[in-house]
């Protein structure tokens, strides 16, 4: 798709040129070297969380990965290419009020090349007849619990060991958190079954559900990819370095100059390397079709950022997210394990002079003590009155 359907193909090529580029910078950098660890844990985590603010190269990095990981399989792969250690797939949004499995399931299917999705399976004898009619595979004819044992099935055939879930934050949107966290056991079920680490990548809604589930919190491993700081001294040289970068990666005559305002870039990016990327993209786009020759500077990109609105409620967002990041002190933690109330129904008694109380027992049923009343229901109001 192009980016700008005014811009001639020559020109157009020159943006896209420049929209692959990459620019590897240190919160990226270290969020990729504990990512690799998580991933080349064996027999601990089975979910690696990698989460972050929108625009923030959550994607990027899900991409570096795989084909880092893919790369680190290649003899194996060469030996045996019927495996596939390592898949890698977007999940996507649910058209309507869930998060649909079974179109989960036929995608990653489709990813692990599995006969189940092959429509020649039910191409009719004649097509011809049929013209454009779209055929179903075998997998569109089966119920999600089916094509669950399905997945499960070519994951362990492939030898796939990672299975990496790009926009994971679409499989918990529920508005029931009790649905999410079904949502999210699913999941972990699966890579328990297959054995297979799951690299779900998202935004900060992905730790909406680690905290309804110790099991999870520890079976788990979260790793977080920040946006650059503005009240940070080294997030500010960092990103300077971003832009130095960029600077590199545009085809023209006349250099750009970025760095010189690299705090009002960071201002109106809240520090978020993929939405710096893409202004610039937009910006770039229209300089080349209007044939300027002015330097490409703040002062004309400025017109093609995102509104000041849209970027208040990112930054909403990120900020929000960040707080679940923070952890708690010790005494919050011991405020919890002291806070338990003495229930005398499970005979819990705190000692007494270093003795246990007795226990009263209770009753047993028709024996009444001497003097105690037959249990009866007692007149109400005027007797005479009652009786009459």
């Amino acid at each position: 798709m192009s980016i700008n359907p005014h811009l001639p193909p020559d020109l157009e090529t020159r943006v896209v040129n420049f929209q692959q580029s990459t620019a590897e910078h240190a919160k990226l950098k270290a969020a990729y070297e504990l990512a690799r660890i998580a991933c080349g844990r064996v027999g601990s985590e089975k979910v690696v969380i990698v989460t972050g603010p929108t625009g923030v190269g959550k994607s990027t990095m899900a991409r570096k990965l795989y084909r880092d990981l893919r790369n680190d399989c290649r003899d194996e792969v060469g030996a045996s290419p019927d495996i596939i250690p390592v898949l890698g797939l977007s999940a996507v949004p649910a058209t309507g009020r869930t998060f649909s499995w079974k179109d989960f399931y036929i995608r990653l299917l489709h990813q692990a090349r599995d006969p189940v999705t092959n429509t020649s399976l039910l191409a009719p004898s004649t097509p011809d007849l049929l013209g454009d009619v779209i055929v179903d595979s075998p997998a569109d004819r089966m119920v999600a619990d089916k094509l669950r044992r399905c997945v499960e099935t070519a994951l362990k055939r492939r030898k796939c060991r990672w299975l990496i879930i790009d926009e994971g934050h679409h499989i918990l949107l529920h508005k029931d958190a009790l649905v999410n966290q079904i949502q999210f056991e699913t999941l972990k079920s699966l890579a328990s079954e297959t054995n297979a680490t799951i690299v779900l990548v998202g935004t900060y809604k992905l730790l909406d559900i680690r905290d309804r589930s110790g099991q999870l919190m520890r079976r788990s491993d979260i790793i977080h990819l920040p946006r650059y700081d503005l009240l940070e001294h080294e997030d500010q040289d960092s990103f300077i370095q971003v832009l130095k970068r960029f600077e590199g990666y545009f085809d023209l005559a006349i250099p750009p100059v970025l760095v010189k305002d690299s705090t009002q870039f960071l201002i109106k990016t809240i520090g978020c390397i993929g939405i710096l990327k893409e202004w610039l993209a937009r910006a770039y786009a229209e300089y080349l079709r209007l044939g300027c020759t002015r330097p490409f500077d703040i002062s004309f990109a400025l017109p093609y950022a995102l509104p000041n609105k849209a970027l208040i409620t990112i930054a909403t967002e990120a900020t929000e997210g960040e707080e679940k990041l923070l952890d708690v002190n010790d005494r919050a933690l011991v405020n919890i394990l002291t806070s338990r109330q003495v229930d005398p129904s499970a005979e819990r008694w705190a000692p007494v002079n270093g003795k246990r109380p007795s226990i009263p027992t209770p009753k047993q049923a028709g024996r009444r003590r001497v003097g105690e009343r037959n249990p009866k229901r007692d007149p109400v109001g005027d007797c005479d009155a009652a009786g009459a």
